[in-house]
């Protein structure tokens, strides 16, 4: 390497070291913020105790000045004195200790879960489009993974600068007011090792960094092996030990990054360490040459060699730590990128349509939306509107954008183009916590809350997950009450089997429960996607009838494949690639025999084939 190149890159190590510290700020006021009163008790608590070495090296220099004098005929009392000062210090650096200790250990804890509960309160605020972006998703795992005990580590080296500040000041003070390029020579020689160690925690954050989308995949290896939704499917086609060993692949390649990196970082730290060793033993032999010439005193021997001693460990650690600090300013910046990802923002729509008091419902004009980064749209034009008392049914093969229309009427997405109105105005310009409260959706993924019944039930209107009586009323809407009371503890049972005394029910089931939590809110639109993809076609039956008794004052639009129940719907819609190809009732659909008509009959067909195969077998058996 050119010496030009070499400090290029020593002057880019430096701004890249400055440029770590411009989160400082940022860091302060989440330490603060933490907790003030410990905070500050925790900064206090260091500062004293930092003062405690040059207290020792002095009231030591004085203790054995004070023996050697008395042999010369000195009086007692300066020794009685510097002990008594020596062992004052000795017991309040042990109370020190112990107080500081309690407070970093409480103050840790609260800070583990302030972050914690700041990249939570991050994720509700997040548009549904940040958790479909790989990107965004991968900082969240960073942040996730690193910033809950790197911003403690990170507190740790704030303080233990602040610690060796101090020490370094007041004890290289003494050396100083001795020979001043001792002190000098002890401080310079960390900062040789500087750059070096700086490179390689450069080289750290990029490997880990890196490794971010990897993680993940490792991660959900583990999840799958060890998760109760996988394990039939994985026994079935035998995956086990192929998942494990692809996450033991994983595994090795970390694990062989890491230990080059490891040996790497021991070779530099050994070399630097035999340096200063050197160093440090050649001053030391300076002072005992000085006390052998009786320039200086006994008590200046001791307390200089310790004031070598004390600097030269201290200049190293302030070094390491100043180094410790910028890596895990690396980290922590993946914390405040993850933190300064925008929030979920409603989009103003203009008031290009007048507000029609008279309308009621919901009502899409002319809706289109291509999802971000696709250049194909998910929806064309679409045009359709939903009354009081009116259920609407959304068919069409996968990925003919019905899905869309659900994410598009909970606001989890804003159309590309067209408005959706609800009572003549835009939904855009309803508060959020408002429209939110209007609506009430069963997604086909919906969550398996591993918790009690009634909880699960609940989080449908989170204001009333204490009211029993509303629980117990959603689960007779949706069918699920007597299928309840058979459960072991009934409302009160732990469902799943992650927790002690859990108890595991079946898809259908799970279903049923989902359902009453989309029951359990008032709602003006009740939105159901593959309700019944797991229930028999008796469940079923009974499910949509109880929908179309809960939605005869209301709206309900549902997503089916099932034309058995989708033919009681007052509107049926047939999409295809993004745009509605037919719109009609069951019957005006059938009459104008087309794509519907068609796969109406299939699935009839299917369902004759079976009943008369079954017919033939039981004649066949009298």
């Amino acid at each position: 390497m050119t010496p030009f190149k070499e400090n290029s890159n020593r002057l880019d190590t430096i701004r890249n070291v400055f440029a770590s510290f411009s989160h400082w700020p940022s860091v302060f006021r989440l330490l603060y913020q933490t907790n003030p009163r410990y905070f500050a008790n925790v900064m206090i608590l260091t500062i004293l105790s930092s003062l405690i070495p040059v207290g020792v090296i002095i009231a030591t220099q004085s203790l054995i000045d004070a023996a050697v004098a008395i042999s010369s005929g000195g009086g007692i009392v300066p020794l009685f004195i510097a002990f008594g000062l020596f062992a004052f210090l000795a017991v309040i650096r042990d109370i020190l200790k112990h107080v500081d200790l309690v407070y970093k250990t409480l103050y840790q804890e609260l800070l583990s879960n302030h972050v914690n509960l700041l990249i939570m309160q991050k994720a509700t605020r997040l548009p549904y489009s940040s958790f479909e972006d790989a990107g965004i998703y991968d900082q969240l795992q960073r942040a996730k993974q690193d910033s809950t005990f790197r911003p403690y580590q990170l507190f740790q080296q704030v303080i233990s600068i602040i610690s060796n500040v101090i020490v370094l000041l007041s004890v290289s003070a003494m050396l100083i007011t001795w020979k001043w390029w001792l002190a000098l020579i002890l401080l310079l020689l960390p900062i040789c090792s500087t750059f070096s160690f700086i490179r390689l925690g450069q080289e750290e954050f990029m490997i880990d960094h890196n490794r971010a989308s990897d993680r993940r995949k490792q991660y959900y290896l583990m999840h799958l092996l060890t998760s109760d939704s996988s394990v039939k499917e994985l026994k079935t086609f035998q995956l086990g030990p192929f998942l494990v060993d692809r996450y033991r692949k994983y595994y090795e390649r970390f694990f062989n990054q890491d230990k080059a990196m490891v040996i790497k970082r021991t070779k530099v730290a050994l070399g630097f360490q035999a340096l200063s060793l050197i160093a440090v033993v050649a001053m030391q032999s300076y002072v005992v040459w000085e006390t052998m010439l009786g320039t200086i005193a006994v008590g200046s021997l001791i307390a200089f060699i310790q004031a070598i001693s004390y600097t030269q460990t201290t200049s190293t650690d302030l070094m390491q730590t100043i180094f410790n600090m910028y890596q895990n300013n690396l980290y922590i910046s993946q914390l405040f990128t993850f933190l300064s990802v925008p929030d979920e923002k409603r989009l103003a729509v203009a008031e290009s349509v007048p507000f029609e008091k008279d309308a009621s419902g919901l009502e899409f004009r002319n809706v289109s939306f291509k999802y971000q980064g696709v250049d194909a749209y998910a929806l064309r034009n679409v045009s359709f509107a939903i009354r009081p008392g009116e259920t609407l049914a959304l068919v069409g093969e996968n990925g003919s954008g019905k899905s869309t229309i659900v994410k598009l009427i909970t606001q989890l997405y804003q159309p590309t183009e067209g408005e959706i109105l609800f009572d003549g105005k835009p939904i855009s310009h309803y508060e959020e916590n408002e429209w939110r409260q209007k609506i009430s959706a069963l997604f086909q993924d919906f969550i398996k809350y591993e918790m009690a019944v009634n909880e699960n039930i609940g989080f449908g209107n989170y204001r009333k997950a204490d009211d029993e009586a509303a629980i117990i009323d959603a689960s007779k809407q949706a069918g699920a009450d007597e299928m309840i009371k058979r459960f072991p503890q009934q409302f009160h049972t732990q469902l799943g089997k992650w927790f002690a005394e859990g108890y595991q029910i079946s898809g259908g089931q799970w279903q049923r429960i989902a359902i009453s939590r989309a029951y359990m809110r008032d709602a003006a639109l009740y939105i159901l996607d593959e309700p019944t993809a797991a229930l028999d076609p008796q469940a079923e039956q009974e499910v949509f009838t109880r929908f179309r008794e809960l939605t005869q004052n209301k709206m309900g639009l549902f997503i089916s494949h099932r034309f058995s129940t989708v033919r009681y719907a007052n509107q049926i819609l047939v999409l295809k690639q993004g745009e509605i190809i037919e719109a009609g009732t069951h019957k005006e659909l059938l009459a104008e025999d087309g794509v519907y008509a068609s796969l109406f009959h299939i699935q009839a067909s299917f369902y004759l084939e079976e009943t008369d195969e079954s017919t033939r077998q039981m004649v066949g058996q009298m």
